[in-house]
């Protein structure tokens, strides 16, 4: 195979029909060179070397045309929606969220740091040595 990966990707009538194409230029290029090789030198050439250039090139075009088809993506299959998973996790943040409302209902409040009191700041309100300043940039 040349070193070259087979596509298998491209459709076996697309590589049939290159190599159809191939047997004909073969087969052209083998009538032409007996018919050549019973003709004398000093003779008009039954072909030249053009028409060879010619045939091999439209050859060319079309196996590039086909192995430039790209390889199709692999098709990523998502997995099936399940209602009951869904209607648990749904049970799930109900009950969470009326907890929190029982906590409250309790007496027992969450209390966020204020500001101040997000930054530890020494005794003269320079920020502590062990700690890293940052920039709000």
């Amino acid at each position: 195979m040349n070193g070259r990966k087979p596509k298998s990707w491209i459709a076996p009538s697309y590589k049939d029909e290159i190599l159809v194409e191939v047997d004909k230029i073969k087969k052209w290029l083998d009538e032409n060179e007996a018919k050549q090789a019973k003709t004398p030198g000093y003779m008009v050439p039954i072909f030249t070397s053009d028409e060879v250039y010619g045939k091999v090139g439209k050859l060319q075009d079309k196996v590039l045309k086909i192995s430039n088809i790209p390889k199709p993506k692999a098709k990523v299959e998502k997995p099936p929606k399940n209602d009951s998973v869904k209607a648990d996790n749904q049970d799930d943040v109900t009950s969470t969220s009326s907890n929190s409302t029982d906590n409250e209902a309790a007496g027992e409040k969450t209390r966020e740091p204020s500001e101040s009191e997000g930054h530890s700041q020494g005794s003269n309100g320079e920020q502590d040595a062990n700690e890293d300043p940052f920039d709000e940039l």
